[in-house]
């Protein structure tokens, strides 16, 4: 029994550790860059129009590539992809709020969304898979806890985690 006890706290400290990272990513949002808007536009374009196309949405970036008259992102689509579920749960969830997605509030909302399902959580859960390996590796809790958070905390994955970007994954 004392094992079991043993491991529910290590996986107790392992989700804290998640939880505190995620919240702290979740605070900072930095959204509207290039780099995330050509992302983003992504997700847009294949929920709204239902195509890899950014024609639409080409004008919020930069960052984009064009081929045969028509505009794409210029990015690797994985991130895009991975939000995409959290996008499409939250444009219902503001519409029954009253919020237009399409619209300028919504645009922001959805962004911030995409940021935190598909970059801030994973970033945070990957500090917690850290922590969890530390220890397997023979570190004190505290040593693993450590190591967690300066990796989370302490290095530009912090800033990573905050941005729509797939830096941190």
């Amino acid at each position: 029994m004392a094992a079991r006890d043993s491991s529910d706290c290590v996986r107790a400290r392992a989700l804290l550790i998640a939880a505190v990272l995620f919240i702290s990513y979740a605070y900072f949002y930095e959204g509207g860059g290039w780099n995330q808007n050509s992302r983003f536009d992504l997700i847009r374009a294949i929920i709204e129009q239902r195509t890899l196309r950014i024609d639409a949405y080409h004008g919020n970036t930069e960052d984009k590539a064009l081929y045969q008259g028509h505009y794409y992102s210029d990015k690797a689509p994985g991130l895009a992809l991975l939000a995409l579920p959290a996008v499409a749960a939250v444009r219902p969830i503001l519409r029954m709020a009253g919020v237009n997605p399409v619209s300028p509030r919504g645009v922001v909302i959805i962004s911030y969304f995409a940021t935190l399902f598909g970059v801030s959580l994973p970033t945070a859960l990957a500090c917690a898979c850290l922590f969890l390996i530390a220890l397997r590796l023979g570190s004190a809790i505290s040593g693993a806890a450590f190591a967690a958070f300066a990796v989370g905390l302490a290095t530009p994955v912090w800033a990573w985690a905050t941005l729509f970007w797939g830096h941190a994954l």
